[in-house]
């Protein structure tokens, strides 16, 4: 007797291939959690002279918010990017990138999708929160890093 009536699995998914690119490369760091939020205000004005025109929409600046949870990586490379993000001077360098890749199998075939890759630019580190650890081997683990961003490409 199955339990939740479920007996064959016809196909399975795996997200195992995901990647977090900060800035070009050059800070080996991982990262549990990703989230992002992106937009901007839109505001309508109405016109007292012409029910012609009727509405008309201004948009404004797009803006984003980033927050990167459990931020791991070796000593130095956590400290020269938090010191590098937060520099005010350096938004038009800053990026952070995240590939999504995955990988489907059915009747034992594997079959790959194609990456999805989002890139944050312009980040500006905002906040930083939670508890800083270090393990045996020198590496640590920052909570949560929150950051702003002023470009988001999907490509």
């Amino acid at each position: 007797m199955s339990i939740f009536g479920t007996t064959t699995i016809p196909a399975a998914l795996s997200l195992g291939k995901n990647l977090i690119t900060i800035g070009d490369g050059e800070y080996k760091l991982a990262v549990n959690q990703l989230q992002y939020q992106y937009g901007r205000e839109v505001t309508p004005y109405y016109t007292l002279n012409s029910a012609d025109i009727g509405k008309i929409l201004i948009a404004g600046e797009p803006v984003g918010q980033l927050t990167l949870q459990y931020l791991m990586g070796m000593s130095k490379n956590l400290l020269s990017f938090l010191e590098k993000f937060s520099d005010v001077c350096n938004i038009t360098e800053n990026s952070i990138s995240f590939s999504v890749g995955n990988q489907a199998c059915k009747n034992n075939t594997t079959l790959d999708f194609k990456n999805e890759r989002f890139t944050f630019m312009g980040c500006l580190i905002t906040g930083i929160g939670g508890s800083l650890t270090r393990s045996q081997n020198g590496n640590l683990c920052v909570g949560t890093v929150q950051l702003l961003f002023t470009d988001l490409k999907i490509s």
